[in-house]
Order: C-alpha cells, then sequence, then structure tokens
C-alpha cells in the first residue's frame, strides 16, 4: 500500500514538473514577428513593405523599428526602400491601427 502511495506521489510530481516546463517554454515570445512582406519594383530599383506584430509591452517604438530593418537587412539584404509598420497584435493588424511606421533608404 506505502509503495503505491509513493508511486502515486512520484507520479503527481513529475506530471507537476512537466506541466510547469510546458507553460514556460509556451511563453516564451519573441519581440515581434513579420507577419507580411510584399516587394515591388523594377530591374534596378526595389521596395518592400512589412508588416510586424510586436509582442512587449512596453517598448521604444524607434528602437523597434531599427531593430527590425537591421534584422531585415541582415537576412534579406537591402532593398532601396523598406517600410516597416508596427501593429501591437493581431487584432490592431486586423483593424489597420498602425502604431509606428518608418521608411528607410538604401544609402
Amino acid at each position: 500500500m506505502k509503495r503505491k502511495v509513493g508511486l502515486l506521489g512520484l507520479l503527481i510530481v513529475v506530471l507537476v514538473i512537466g506541466l510547469c516546463t510546458a507553460v514556460y517554454e509556451g511563453n516564451k515570445r519573441p519581440a515581434y514577428e513579420i507577419i507580411s512582406t510584399v516587394k515591388s519594383g523594377s530591374d534596378n530599383y526595389e521596395t518592400v513593405n512589412i508588416n510586424v506584430i510586436v509582442y512587449q509591452k512596453n517598448y521604444d517604438q524607434d528602437e523597434m523599428l531599427s531593430d527590425v530593418c537591421t534584422s531585415y537587412w541582415n537576412l534579406n539584404g537591402a532593398p532601396d526602400e523598406l517600410l516597416i509598420q508596427l501593429f501591437n497584435g493581431h487584432t490592431e493588424f486586423e483593424k489597420g491601427i498602425i502604431r509606428a511606421s518608418k521608411r528607410f533608404c538604401k544609402q
């Protein structure tokens, strides 16, 4: 009987640890997510518009715009023009509520 109670207790501890780990891992979100990219242009001039959902609650808009720009340029190269629009969540994106926007030009 004591052995069954001990095994049951061990099982409960393992389940609680597993649940806590799953919740912790699920809460780790990136600072932002690029949700759409539109490229247009000709042979010698390219423009890119990207929409970004920001998951951080409190952030500096200029710093976030610069971070997104740098990240995009590092991954995809620098287009002639890059327009970034920030949204605070999917609902604001669907409603078209832009929190910040900036156009970066290749130098």
